[in-house]
C-alpha cells in the first residue's frame, strides 16, 4: 500500500504541479505558462485552411458562447491535472482535468480521450468529457459503476483522430495517441481526506479573466448539502463580490441527464440576463474552502481541511458591450450600406478607460463563400487607443474583404466577437447583440445582395393596381426573400410611417414553402374608407430586407377598396350609384341586374332598374319617399339587397351561388422535446379566414416524434374562406387551472403565430401550414411570455331568447390585423361559473400582442383589442359580447338572440315578394350603430342576402323586405321550403361610409338565430 501524507497542501501553484505532469509530452513546446500560446496566435487578417483558404479551420466553426476564449493559432493542450503531487495516490473516484489554450467545440470530445489500465491495458468507462472554465477545461469523470481499481495504474491517451477542434474548426495541435498522464489509485482506505486536485483559474497565477468562471476539483463525491457561502468563501481585493451565486457541481452526460458529479464544483458569476460578469480588472480573488462555521464535507462522512487558492485577474475587463455602431444601418444585421460603405460599423464599449498597450481581436464567424454549409470564421487585431472607453470599427478594420477586395461571407447567419488582450492575456469576448433593450443576445446576420420585389397581390401578379375589401391600405407583396421593412407612400393621403431612410417593419412577412421567397403584410398606411368615386389613392412601395437592403425597383400605382357603402348624399330623389363585384375574386360583374325600390308603411314599389357595365358600375333612382332598397341579380350568384341604403353609392358584394366552395387547411404543430408538451393542454388553432360560426379547430393529441426530438400536433383539415389572405395562431390553455391557482403563464403554456398565409383557391386545401410553437411560454424570452387582461364578469341574464348552453362560454381575445378581413387571435380567456347566469373571466395574450409586443410595434394588429365572449345553446342560437379593452368594462353582456318573426316558422309568404320581420335585440343603449342581415336559401341552394340598418328601439321589429323582382326581368328564389338564417351586428361604424368587413373586424355585440324554415308560395 502507498502512503499519503495527510497533511494540508503547501502554498504553491497547483498550475506547477500541472505543468510537471505533462513534461516530455511535446505538447506544451517549451511553454511554462498556459496562455503562451497566444502569442504568436493573434494576427490580422484571415488563417490559412484547406477546404476553405480564407478561413481560421479546414472544419466547419462553431458559433462562441458568451466569456469564450478565442485564438488565431490550433488550440494547444496547457495543462493536464491532478498534478503529480497527487497523480500516484488517486481516490478511485477522482476526476480528470484537461486544461487547453482555448475554447472548445463540445461536439469534438466524445472519444478524444481513452483511459486504459495499464495492468490488463483494457479501456476504462467513463462519462462523456464535459467542458467547463469557459469551455477551456474538459472533465472526465469516473462512471459510477466503473470507478478505478486500487492498487492500479493507468494511463490517458488521446484518440486515434485528432478530431478536437476550437471554435474556429481548428484541430487540436498534437500527436494521435499521445500519452497525456499516467496515475495511480490507492483504497479509500488508504486516502481518507479529500482534496482539491485541480483549480481554474490555476493557484497563483496572474492576468486571469476577470470574467472566467471558478472551477475547482475534488479526488472524491463531495456532500452537496455542505457547500454554501461560508464554507465557499470568496472575495475580491478582501471584500465579498458584488455578484457572488452559490457554487454549483457540474452536469454530466448529454443534456446533463448522466446528472450530477459533485467532485466538480462551479462558481460563475452572471449577471440578470444570465451573461458573465467580470468580478473586476487588477483585482485578487481568493477561495478559501471549509473556511466558514462549517466543513465542506465528502460523501463519505470526511472533511476538507482548510484549502485556499487565488488568482489575479488581468487589467482589463470583458468589453461591456458590440453592437452596430450609431448612424449604421439595421441594428442586427450587416447589408450593403455597412459592407461597402466605408463607415464605421461595430461600437465596442469598454468597461473601463482602456489602460495602454491591449489590443482588441474581431473574430467574425459567417458562412463560407466557397461553401455555404460550411460556417467559417477569420480575425483582425486592431490597437486599443489608451484611455479609450470605445472603438469604432469599420468593414475593413474586421478584416470584411480577403487580398482581392472579396466580401468573405455569403449571406446568412453570422457572428461577430471581440475580446481584448494584453501580450498573450485575453478577456474572453463579448458576442455582438442586435438588441440590447432585451435579455437575449440577438445575434446578427450577413446579407450583400438587395431582395427583389415580384410583385404585388398575394400572387405576386399586380405591379400598378391593389385592390381590397378592408379598411385602411396594408400593401401586400411577394419578394425574393423575407421582407422585414416596407415604405408605403401615398402622398398627400400619408404614408405607413417613417420615411424611405426609416421605414416601419413589416406587418406580417412568411417564407413562402419550397422556395426562397417570401409573402409579406406592409405595415397599413391609415386611409381609413375610401371615396370609390374619387379615383383610388396612388402608392409607392419600396420593400427592404433584414438588413436594411432596399429593392432597386420601386411599385408604383394606385389603390382601390371595393365594398364600400357611401360616402355621399342621402338616397331619396337622388340617383344610386351601384357597383356589383364578386365578393370572393373582388372582380367587376357586368351584365347584373339592379333594382330599386321603395319602401313606405311596409309596402314596397318598383322605382327603377340598370344593367351594370364592364366595370360593374349601374346608376338607378332613389325612392322619392320612404326608404330605398338597392337589389342585384346576376347570372350564377346570390341575390343581394339592401334595404334603407343611407347613401347614393354602394358597392355591392355578391357570393357564387349556394356561396361556392370552401378551402380547407390542414398542418402540424411542433414543439420543444421534453419542455413543451402540450398534450394535456386544450389546443387550438385560430384562423383569420375560418367561418366566423367555427372560428378555431381543434388540434388532436399532442405525441413525441423521434425523428425530429420534438412533440407533434396535428390539426385539421379545417374550413376556411376561400381566396382570402390569412394568419393563423395556435394556443395551448391549461382550462383546468383553479381560479385560485389563476397565471397567464400557468393558463396559456403555449403560443405559435404565422402569417400571412397565401389564398386557397375554392375547393382547395393547404397542406403543411405548419406552426413552431416553440417551449412553454413560462420558458420562453419575456418578450414572448403571457400578460394577463383585466378581469371581467360575464352576465347573460334577461336573455329570454337564448336556451340551455351547449357549454361553457368561449372566450378568445382578438385583435383587428393589418389587411386581413377577419380578426387574429391572441389570447384566450378561462370563464370561472359564479352561478346565476354570470362567469368571472380571466385571461391571458400572448407577449407579442402586448403594448410593447412584436404584433403591436410591427402594425400588425391595433393595440386596442377585443375580449369575446361568444355563448351557444342547444338548439344552435349564438350570441358574444366583444367589447374593447379599452372600454374598461368590468361587467359584459352579448345581447339577446334576434329572433325571426315574419314570416312564421312553419307559415307562408303568399308569393315571391314578401316582408320579414325581426325581433331588434340590440339595444340602443349598447352605443353605435348595427346592421342586420337575413339569409334565404331556396330548394336549389340559390340564396338571397338581405341587410338592413338597425333602428331605434322605439320603431319596434327590424323590417327587411324581399322585392317583386319577376316583372322587371329578375329571377327570383324559386318557389317551396325557404331556410332563414338571422344575424345581427352592433358595431360602432359610421352609416355614411364604412366597408361591409368592418362588421367582423369591429363589432362590439353579435347573434345569431338558428335557421328557421317556411314556404314560399
Amino acid at each position: 500500500m502507498h502512503d499519503r501524507s495527510l497533511a494540508p497542501m503547501p502554498r504553491t501553484s497547483l498550475l506547477g504541479f500541472l505543468v510537471l505532469g505533462l513534461a516530455g509530452s511535446g505538447f506544451l513546446g517549451g511553454c511554462d505558462n498556459p496562455t503562451c500560446v497566444f502569442v504568436d496566435g493573434c494576427r490580422n487578417g484571415a488563417g490559412g485552411g484547406g477546404n476553405d483558404p480564407g478561413g481560421l479551420g479546414t472544419a466547419t466553426a462553431t458559433f462562441p458562447e458568451e466569456g469564450a476564449f478565442l485564438a488565431a493559432g490550433p488550440p494547444r493542450l496547457v495543462a493536464v491535472g491532478p498534478g503529480p503531487s497527487v497523480s500516484d495516490a488517486l481516490h478511485p473516484e477522482s476526476p480528470l482535468f484537461f486544461e487547453f489554450s482555448e475554447s472548445l467545440d463540445p461536439s469534438t470530445l466524445e472519444g478524444a480521450f481513452r483511459i486504459v489500465d495499464l495492468a490488463t491495458f483494457q479501456p476504462i468507462p467513463t462519462l462523456p468529457p464535459e467542458l467547463v472554465g469557459d469551455g477551456r477545461v474538459a472533465v472526465l469523470v469516473p462512471n459510477a459503476n466503473a470507478a478505478f481499481l486500487p492498487g492500479r495504474r493507468y494511463q490517458v491517451i488521446y484518440g486515434e483522430e485528432p478530431a478536437v477542434r476550437d471554435l474556429n474548426g481548428q484541430a487540436l495541435d498534437g500527436v494521435t495517441e499521445e500519452p497525456l498522464i499516467e496515475f495511480g489509485v490507492l483504497d479509500p482506505m488508504d486516502v481518507p481526506t479529500p482534496v482539491v486536485v485541480y483549480t481554474f483559474p490555476n493557484d497563483f497565477s496572474t492576468n486571469a479573466s476577470g470574467s472566467s468562471e471558478f472551477i475547482v476539483g475534488f479526488d472524491r463525491p463531495m456532500n452537496a448539502a455542505t457547500f454554501n457561502g461560508d464554507t465557499f468563501d470568496v472575495t475580491v481585493d478582501g471584500q465579498p463580490p458584488v455578484v457572488d451565486p452559490a457554487p454549483a457541481p457540474i452536469t454530466v452526460g448529454p443534456g446533463g441527464v448522466g446528472g450530477t458529479a459533485t467532485q466538480v464544483w462551479r462558481w460563475t458569476p452572471l449577471d440578470g440576463n444570465g451573461r458573465p460578469i467580470s468580478v473586476g480588472s487588477d483585482v485578487q480573488v481568493v477561495v478559501r474552502l471549509s473556511s466558514g462555521a462549517g466543513q465542506i464535507l465528502a460523501e463519505d462522512g470526511s472533511a476538507l481541511p482548510v484549502t485556499e487558492s487565488q488568482y489575479q485577474t488581468l487589467d482589463v475587463g470583458l468589453p461591456l458591450a458590440v453592437t452596430k455602431s450609431p448612424g449604421a444601418g439595421a441594428p442586427d444585421g450587416f447589408g450593403r450600406a455597412d459592407v461597402f460603405g466605408g463607415a464605421p460599423i461595430v461600437e465596442v464599449t469598454l468597461a473601463e478607460p482602456a489602460p495602454g498597450g491591449i489590443v482588441a481581436d474581431a473574430f467574425l464567424f459567417g458562412n463560407s463563400p466557397n461553401n455555404p454549409e460550411l460556417l467559417r470564421s477569420i480575425v483582425s487585431t486592431v490597437d486599443v487607443p489608451t484611455g479609450a472607453t470605445s472603438l469604432q470599427l469599420t468593414a475593413n478594420d474586421l478584416g470584411l474583404f480577403d487580398g482581392a477586395g472579396l466580401v468573405q461571407f455569403a449571406d446568412g447567419d453570422f457572428e461577430c466577437a471581440v475580446q481584448l488582450r494584453r501580450n498573450a492575456f485575453p478577456t474572453g469576448v463579448r458576442r455582438f447583440d442586435g438588441d440590447r433593450t432585451t435579455p437575449e443576445i440577438e445575434r446578427p446576420f450577413f446579407d450583400t445582395v438587395a431582395p427583389v420585389l415580384l410583385g404585388l397581390g398575394a400572387t405576386g401578379a399586380d405591379t400598378s393596381m391593389l385592390v381590397s375589401d378592408v379598411r385602411d391600405f396594408a400593401a401586400v407583396g411577394r419578394a425574393s426573400e423575407p421582407i422585414e421593412f416596407a415604405f408605403v407612400d401615398s402622398g398627400p393621403l400619408g404614408t405607413n410611417g417613417g420615411s424611405l431612410d426609416d421605414p416601419p417593419a413589416t406587418a406580417f412577412t412568411t417564407s413562402i414553402p419550397g422556395t426562397d421567397e417570401s409573402l409579406f403584410i406592409a405595415a397599413p398606411v391609415p386611409l381609413g374608407a375610401l371615396d370609390p368615386s374619387a379615383g383610388g389613392a396612388s402608392y409607392s412601395v419600396t420593400v427592404f430586407d433584414r438588413a436594411g437592403n432596399a429593392a432597386e425597383l420601386t411599385a408604383v400605382g394606385t389603390f382601390t377598396q371595393r365594398g364600400v357603402l357611401g360616402p355621399g348624399g342621402a338616397p331619396t330623389n337622388s340617383t344610386v350609384t351601384v357597383r356589383v363585384y364578386d365578393e370572393r375574386t373582388l372582380a367587376p360583374i357586368s351584365g347584373a341586374l339592379v333594382f330599386s325600390h321603395a319602401e313606405t308603411g311596409g309596402a314596397v314599389t318598383f322605382v327603377g332598374q340598370a344593367q351594370t357595365d364592364a366595370t360593374g358600375t349601374a346608376q338607378v333612382p332613389g325612392a322619392s319617399a320612404g326608404d330605398t332598397l338597392i337589389t342585384a341579380d346576376a347570372n350564377g350568384f346570390d341575390l343581394f339587397t339592401f334595404h334603407g341604403v343611407p347613401r347614393d353609392q354602394i358597392d355591392v358584394l355578391v357570393s357564387p351561388v349556394g356561396g361556392g366552395l370552401l378551402a380547407t387547411v390542414e398542418g402540424t404543430i411542433s414543439s420543444t422535446f421534453p419542455t413543451a408538451n402540450f398534450s394535456g393542454d386544450n389546443t387550438i388553432v385560430a384562423d383569420t379566414r375560418a367561418p366566423r360560426l367555427s372560428l378555431v379547430s381543434q388540434v388532436a393529441p399532442c405525441s413525441a416524434d423521434p425523428t425530429t426530438v420534438t412533440y407533434r400536433c396535428d390539426y385539421g383539415p379545417a374550413t376556411i374562406v376561400p381566396s382570402q389572405l390569412g394568419a393563423s395562431t395556435f394556443f395551448a390553455t391549461q382550462d383546468s387551472i383553479a381560479q385560485t391557482s389563476f397565471s397567464p403563464a400557468g393558463y396559456l403554456r403555449g403560443f405559435a403565430q404565422r402569417g400571412p398565409l397565401a389564398p386557397v383557391g375554392p375547393g382547395g386545401m393547404a397542406l403543411g401550414v405548419d406552426l413552431d410553437a416553440g417551449d412553454l411560454l413560462l420558458l420562453a424570452p419575456l418578450a414572448n411570455q403571457p400578460l394577463p387582461t383585466p378581469p371581467v364578469v360575464l352576465d347573460i341574464g334577461g336573455l329570454a331568447n337564448l336556451g340551455t348552453l351547449e357549454g361553457s362560454p368561449f372566450v378568445t381575445i382578438e385583435g383587428v390585423a393589418a389587411g386581413l378581413a377577419g380578426p387574429l387571435v391572441v389570447g384566450r380567456g378561462n370563464p370561472y361559473d359564479l352561478a346565476q347566469s354570470t362567469w368571472t373571466v380571466l385571461g391571458a395574450i400572448a407577449g407579442p400582442a402586448g403594448p410593447a409586443g412584436e404584433l403591436v410595434t410591427r402594425g400588425a394588429i391595433d393595440p386596442d383589442l377585443f375580449v369575446r365572449a361568444r355563448l351557444v345553446d342547444t338548439d344552435g342560437n349564438q350570441v358574444a359580447a366583444r367589447p374593447r379593452a379599452s372600454s374598461g368594462s368590468a361587467q359584459i353582456a352579448p345581447i339577446d338572440v334576434p329572433r325571426f318573426l315574419v314570416p312564421g316558422p312553419g307559415g307562408s309568404t303568399g308569393g315571391d315578394a314578401y316582408n320579414i320581420q325581426i325581433e331588434d335585440t340590440l339595444p340602443d343603449s349598447v352605443g353605435g350603430d348595427g346592421l342586420v342581415r337575413v339569409v334565404v336559401t331556396g330548394p336549389d341552394s340559390r340564396r338571397w342576402i338581405l341587410w338592413g340598418l338597425d333602428t331605434s328601439d322605439a320603431a319596434g321589429p327590424l323590417l327587411l323586405s324581399v322585392p317583386e323582382i319577376a316583372s322587371q326581368g329578375g329571377m327570383p328564389l324559386a318557389d317551396g321550403a325557404q331556410t332563414a338564417e338571422v344575424r345581427l351586428w352592433g358595431a360602432p361604424i359610421d352609416r355614411g361610409q364604412f366597408l361591409w368587413s368592418d362588421l367582423e373586424r369591429e363589432h362590439e355585440v353579435f347573434g345569431r338565430a338558428a335557421p328557421v324554415t317556411f314556404t314560399q308560395d
